[in-house]
């Protein structure tokens, strides 16, 4: 089977500084200092991918976050297996406040993007549990001032663009050969320089940084590849 996977990695300068940006960027990041204790908080969930803890400024009672161990800027770019399992353990979450408050409505929100309200860029999923006196009219919509034209105009653009998405649904994703992952290194002559000049850097890139070689060095031995691209 053939694989066509073009890709443009001119835009990429030397990361001998990326590690050293990354870990500065987690440093200063309130999340990350929640989840090593630097900072204090009520944890109320944590394992060896996510941790849960109360909202600092909860916008109801009971209001948690949980966020990635590992420091992922956005919910869309977090890798699918972590996102399920936070998914895995805002049910438990919800049992626990089902439990211990008897409340049983609550929004689950993901902001994405400042625009958002995403105050953090560290991705972060959010469960709000609400009763009649704490109902959220910010997620309200007014039917009276909604633009069904536009709605109809989303609507056609959702729809061309379905057939593709469902048809990948429930698909397991088939790693690119490694004997083409080398050609494709080969062609593109700054991505050696780059983890020529600095490895870590190079590996933090191609697992959690950047989507388009996460994508391309997905389940394999990095190292190992580019040592053989060197050759």
């Amino acid at each position: 089977m053939t694989i066509i996977y073009k890709h443009n990695f001119s835009q990429y300068n030397k990361m001998s500084s990326i590690k050293e940006q990354f870990d500065s960027m987690k440093k200063q990041c309130p999340f990350c200092k929640i989840i090593s204790k630097e900072l204090e908080s009520n944890i109320i969930w944590q394992d060896e991918i996510c941790t849960a803890f109360l909202e600092i400024n909860p916008a109801t009672k009971g209001h948690m976050t949980i966020v990635p161990n590992e420091h992922y800027s956005l919910f869309s770019a977090t890798p699918p297996k972590v996102l399920n399992h936070m998914f895995k353990i805002s049910h438990k979450l919800i049992e626990i406040i089902k439990k211990s408050m008897g409340k049983t409505s609550y929004n689950i929100f993901i902001p994405i993007g400042q625009i958002s309200g995403q105050m953090v860029q560290h991705a972060a999923l959010q469960i709000m549990p609400v009763d009649n006196e704490e109902y959220i009219k910010e997620f309200d919509v007014d039917s009276k001032t909604f633009d069904q034209d536009k709605w109809k105009e989303s609507h056609e653009k959702f729809k061309q663009i379905y057939p593709m998405m469902i048809a990948n649904i429930g698909k397991k994703k088939e790693p690119i050969p490694e004997d083409q992952i080398i050609k494709i290194v080969k062609e593109n002559l700054q991505l050696i320089e780059m983890y020529n000049t600095d490895p870590e850097g190079f590996k933090l890139q191609a697992t959690i940084l950047n989507a388009q070689l996460r994508n391309l060095f997905e389940g394999q031995d990095i190292d190992k590849i580019m040592i053989k691209a060197n050759e």
